[in-house]
């Protein structure tokens, strides 16, 4: 007798959302399990900035699953990048420099160079393998438009986002789902989270200058909140050769805030020259650089002292099994390959009972 296909339900259309779809979709072919997937989705990447250099750094941690989802992330990017068409082109490995005058680099794992051999005035410098670099120029909705064309996918655009659990439950019995996967990102303040910081992030794009190697990305942490990077972006007809400077990691701790695009572009807007300025003493290449003129971009991280992810109190739910992952507490692409990965084998394998009970 054949087993019917697990329903699954996955809310959420940022990168999380996408990931955590793909990889359960992936999964399921590499099995044989069968699998029926609800896609739902307010907006297409509604906390990710559509330009953002996706710079996913391989770094040590004192929590070893922080460790293992870093050192597999890279693994599960590259064989994504493999598998589908409309990931070729936006991945690859290279190398990044990372730059402190605080203190030693001790967070990520590599060799410790001399930035001045760079032309940096930095007191500290470690260079280390960096992989995947992804090239999210243009890729959210390239990978939405090719998820919404899968068969066994059914996506519904909801009319209001996310804004409690009840909604979310709701979602689950209109999807008729045995299992809700929900990626809301900032969304989860809805649902109560209370760890949850929204942090502002800008970076301008422009031709890439010819002293800058294309696989060499620096990263300047001496201001946490203004951290300073050049990616460097091409090879590929997908992402002709581009650089990205930024960046912010400025509080934004008004949620009302969250959804004000024209108070957010204007704060963006500001750090504008002063991101400029430094990028231009700091990297002597970038001295007569100049962006884009539409190339100024900002977005909201959903930033949190640790990860969170983990299923819904039983309790809660009615006895529905929802699993959480509402973002990487900043972390990004540097670990969130791996960990929706082993989300998606938890509930293919009938295992997402064994996730950890989370407050919300």
């Amino acid at each position: 007798m054949t087993e019917p296909p697990l329903r699954v339900l996955v809310v959420g259309g940022g990168a999380a959302g996408l990931l955590h779809a793909q990889l359960l979709l992936d999964r399921a072919a590499d099995t044989g399990r069968q699998v029926a997937l609800t896609w739902a989705v307010w907006r297409e990447g509604a906390a990710t900035a559509s330009r953002s250099g996706g710079l996913a750094l391989r770094y040590a941690s004192p929590d070893p699953r922080a460790a293992d989802w870093a050192a597999r992330s890279p693994v599960v990017g590259a064989a994504l990048a493999a598998r589908h068409a409309h990931l070729t082109g936006h991945v690859r490995t290279g190398r990044a420099l990372l730059v402190s005058q605080r203190a030693p680099v001790v967070a990520f794992s590599g060799d410790v160079v001399e930035p001045a051999a760079y032309g940096l005035p930095h007191t500290h410098g470690l260079l280390h393998e960096a992989g995947p670099l992804w090239h999210t120029c243009g890729l959210l909705p390239r990978w939405a438009a090719a998820l919404a064309e899968d068969p066994r996918v059914r996506r519904v655009d909801l009319d209001r986002p996310v804004r409690s659990t009840a909604d979310l439950l709701r979602l689950h019995d209109e999807a008729a789902a045995d299992v809700t996967v929900a990626c809301l990102g900032l969304g989860a303040h809805a649902l109560g989270d209370p760890a949850l910081e929204g942090r502002l992030g800008v970076l301008v794009t422009g031709p890439l200058p010819a002293g800058l190697h294309r696989d060499h990305a620096v990263v300047d942490d001496d201001d946490p909140l203004r951290p300073r990077y050049t990616v460097p972006h091409g090879g590929s007809p997908a992402t002709p050769d581009h650089l990205h400077v930024g960046g912010t990691y400025l509080p934004v701790t008004d949620p009302a805030d969250w959804d004000e695009p024209s108070r957010l572009r204007e704060r963006a807007l500001a750090e504008v020259p002063a991101l400029l300025a430094d990028a231009r003493a700091r990297f002597p290449d970038l001295r007569d650089w100049e962006p884009d003129p539409d190339g100024v971009w900002w977005g909201l991280r959903p930033v949190r002292p640790e990860v969170a992810v983990g299923r819904l109190d039983p309790a809660g739910t009615g006895g529905r099994t929802v699993v959480v992952d509402h973002g990487w507490g900043g972390s990004g692409w540097t670990i969130g390959p791996a960990l929706a990965d082993e989300v998606a084998t938890g509930v293919l394998t009938d295992r997402a009972e064994g996730l950890p009970v989370v407050a919300r």
